[in-house]
């Protein structure tokens, strides 16, 4: 797709018009679950801080008592 214009390689116009609607059909679908994907992305997103922050601070410890410090 070019802005508004969409280009098909197709040497068969009836190849040419299965893919236009197959396209057009995939859209579709795509625009319907478009909120349900945003929503389990930023669910993924929110988990990997989560997990990121977690793992930091337990690296943190292990550095500690590996160097013999105190554990907190």
């Amino acid at each position: 797709m070019s802005g508004d214009t969409v280009i098909i390689y197709a040497e068969d116009p009836e190849q040419a018009k299965e893919l236009l609607i197959h396209g057009f059909l995939e859209w579709v679908l795509n625009e319907h679950t478009k909120g349900y994907r945003l929503l389990v992305n930023k669910l993924i997103e929110v988990f990997e801080e989560i997990h990121y922050q977690s793992k930091e601070k337990l690296l943190g410890a292990f550095t500690r008592v590996l160097q013999g410090g105190e554990e907190t």
